[in-house]
């Protein structure tokens, strides 16, 4: 027998919770309401807080004198298990101080025993509807904050890829000038062909060094389009592994003329080994690209940034990192235990920092720059780029001596196997 279309799913009957310590008044409001409501009941406070902790009722009535738990002591249990439960508050005495203690912890009305039972029933009704109205307030400001958090997320995924297409337009910038010693260098070729019946001699060791130098720009802007390539469009089973050394100088390369040409030295100290990182390599590119673009941009003033890396064989002592006035310091969970790990450093020489802005600096859309300068959103992918990494991010600073910011990585897995 199939059910008619026409008729609608029955809606639960909202939730009412009884807490009075005798059984007449329990029983003759339990009776009142159990048409309408989902009806339990409860003869003391603790029983009637784990009840509310299964199901929170829409309406709570409760006796004010219980032994025990009070009434007031349970309507602050309730609150604090859901804020919208309207509670009504029941007392056989006078107690005005009471009730209005009652009424400023969040209880919405209070009746005298014995109650009128036209009394409680109007009271309940508007109760429930307080409910209705604070339940839709509540969702309506879920609902919100949910979409402010989906419209971050997506502002970062923007910036994240606007900072993808810098570094392809960057690859295209780079690789613009070996292409063109290529096209150069096809040329002479040619016309040397053209005009030459056999070559010997000289000629033909001229013609070797520039067939030699082209075979070099084209492995270099192979070399090139490929890192780059690869980067930018990782598979999703790839194993997270970068040099580190590689992309620091890819950095120093994409950011040196822009440095000097506003009067900055851009340095990269030697390296002790070759390290391969665990994350990929764009991530890593963009972390750095952020890093040395805020030391840039610290003070128009001439400054010196320098990078740097060493290994740490052990891991790091986090219990010398500290959040304070000169140092800010974020890891990942998983971080404390990880060994070994690379650090890279970028240290600049700059203004340094306030302290006033060091609690605020990885939050989102947080800026120290002028107005219309920055989109403060530099240094939250920075925190979660690393973050997903299971790396961590320190920052030190002096007011007048310049700024330190660290990033420490997990080593690679094949690298991390072997030792470091």
């Amino acid at each position: 027998m199939s059910m008619s279309t026409d008729e609608s799913p029955t809606l639960p009957l909202p939730g009412l919770l009884i807490v009075d310590d005798e059984e007449g008044p329990r029983q003759s409001v339990r009776i009142l309401f159990k048409k309408d409501f989902e009806v339990q009941v409860a003869s003391e406070g603790r029983t009637a807080l784990e009840m509310a902790q299964e199901r929170a009722p829409a309406v709570a009535i409760l006796d004010i004198m219980m032994p025990g738990m009070n009434g007031i002591e349970v309507l602050e249990g309730l609150k604090a298990i859901d804020p919208s439960i309207q509670i009504i508050m029941l007392t056989a005495y006078e107690t005005l101080d009471t009730a209005r203690q009652a009424l400023r912890l969040g209880a919405c009305d209070y009746l005298n025993k014995p109650f009128d039972m036209t009394a409680m029933r109007e009271s309940v009704a508007r109760a429930l509807e307080k409910h209705h109205v604070a339940r839709g307030i509540t969702d309506t400001h879920h609902k919100l904050e949910l979409l402010q958090q989906q419209l971050m997320e997506q502002r970062m995924k923007e910036e994240t890829m606007r900072g993808k297409e810098e570094i392809y337009l960057s690859v295209l910038h780079d690789l613009n000038n070996p292409l063109t010693v290529i096209s150069s260098f096809i040329q002479m070729i040619h016309r040397s062909l053209l005009t030459t019946n056999s070559l010997e001699g000289d000629q033909l060791q001229a013609m070797r060094s520039q067939v030699s130098k082209l075979t070099g720009q084209v492995g270099f802007c192979v070399d090139v389009a490929r890192r780059y390539t690869n980067l930018l469009h990782p598979n999703a089973d790839d194993v997270a592994s970068v040099s580190v050394a590689q992309v620091m100088r890819d950095t120093a390369a994409l950011l040196g003329k822009p440095a000097a040409g506003a009067g900055h030295v851009l340095e990269v100290e030697p390296f002790e080994k070759l390290w391969n990182a665990a994350m990929h390599g764009t991530d890593l590119l963009q972390v750095l690209l952020n890093l040395v673009s805020n030391a840039m941009q610290c003070s128009e003033a001439p400054h010196t940034i320098v990078m740097r890396a060493k290994l740490h064989p052990n891991g790091i002592q986090t219990a010398e990192c500290e959040n304070n006035a000169s140092e800010r310091w974020i890891a990942s969970q998983e971080f404390e235990a990880l060994a070994p790990v690379v650090a890279i450093e970028v240290v600049d020489n700059g203004p340094g920092i306030p302290a006033s802005a060091m609690p605020k600096l990885f939050d989102t859309r947080y800026t120290t720059k002028a107005v219309g300068k920055g989109s403060g959103l530099g240094l939250s992918i920075i925190r979660r780029l690393v973050l997903s990494a299971r790396g961590a991010v320190r920052l030190r600073t002096k007011p007048g001596s310049g700024s330190v910011i660290t990033v420490y990585l997990p080593l690679a897995p094949e690298e991390a196997a072997g030792g470091g």
